[in-house]
């Protein structure tokens, strides 16, 4: 097996699946409370909270795809075990732990129960991928994780504006102000991802994608011509 080929393919899969992941889970994690009014129409107890914590969670949980794909590819089917095992331990766990420490059950305990198994199990997984491509963790961060930066800090910056249009608005109303915001956020997030993030191949193979992937629709639809 080439490992470093089977590394750089990797490090690749885990890059993209991480950005186009972090587009996406930003959203519920920075935009919480105006989700939750706008979709149950009412503020509930802890309820954007849950959100926040199960979107962090889900971020998490996506970075292992790639690295569990591979596994599979080369035979190395025991890089399930690290996912399914160490999920149940920890839940087997950490839901008892909640329900001591709360002395009942609640929404909130059981989602950062749930959400800490995810996540704790999901980088079980991911350090079994890194031992066996011998990924150095520093090229993992750079290449993978710090870009994912990108979406969450351009999300951060609206939520603050989209609290105060949506607070004391009715339901329509705060939609049209979520659906304005998620559109800003997805074009200052994609563009600040294609300027900062995306080195001159990458750019260019997007690029590419796009005109034939339009070429091909224009000869389908002959008007777009």
């Amino acid at each position: 097996q080439d490992k470093p080929a089977l590394r750089h393919l990797y490090l690749s899969g885990a890059r993209y699946s991480a950005m186009l992941s972090a587009l996406l889970c930003a959203i519920p994690v920075c935009f919480a409370a105006p989700l939750m009014i706008v979709w149950l129409g009412k503020p509930l107890e802890n309820v954007a909270t849950c959100a926040v914590i199960f979107g962090l969670a889900m971020q998490i949980h996506l970075l292992t795809g790639p690295g569990t794909s591979l596994l599979r590819g080369i035979g190395r089917l025991s890089g399930d075990f690290y996912y399914l095992v160490p999920n149940i331990a920890f839940l087997a766990l950490l839901l008892p732990a909640e329900r001591a420490w709360q002395g009942a059950w609640t929404p909130l305990g059981i989602a950062v129960a749930v959400s800490l198994a995810t996540a704790l199990s999901a980088l079980s997984v991911i350090a079994f991928a890194h031992a066996t491509f011998e990924v150095p963790l520093k090229n993992y961060f750079r290449r993978v994780l710090a870009p994912c930066a990108i979406p969450y800090l351009a999300a951060l910056a609206i939520g603050p504006i989209l609290n105060l249009a949506t607070a004391n608005t009715s339901r329509v109303q705060g939609a049209m102000a979520l659906a304005a915001a998620c559109t800003v956020y997805g074009v200052a997030a994609v563009g600040l991802t294609w300027r900062f993030v995306l080195d001159p191949i990458e750019s260019q193979y997007i690029r590419g994608e796009m005109q034939r992937r339009w070429a091909g629709l224009s000869a389908a639809v002959p008007h777009l011509k």
